[in-house]
């Protein structure tokens, strides 16, 4: 069974302390606002489940991707984060 966006998310936001889980999904909230990308691509959901570790580490990240959806939807898309340079 294929693992459903909130799922992923979920999965991701339990790896981030109690703290700061209110302010990644409040990020969360944000770029859902911003954008309708789908996650629905295995590849898409792997990312989306390490996001908000991401989030929780930079404020600056999370801002950016809300403010600039594209630029993470383009990166996820071009399979940039999961590549090892």
């Amino acid at each position: 069974m294929a693992k459903s966006v909130e799922a992923s998310f979920a999965i991701g936001l339990a790896d981030v302390p109690e703290p700061l889980r209110a302010p990644v999904e409040a990020h969360w909230s944000r770029f859902c606002a911003a954008t309708d990308y789908d996650w629905s691509d295995g590849n898409a959901l792997d990312c989306l489940s390490t996001l908000p570790r991401v989030w929780a580490c930079s404020e600056f990240v999370a801002r950016t991707c809300a403010i600039h959806p594209q630029l993470l939807t383009e990166l996820v898309d071009s399979g940039d984060l999961r590549r090892s340079y």
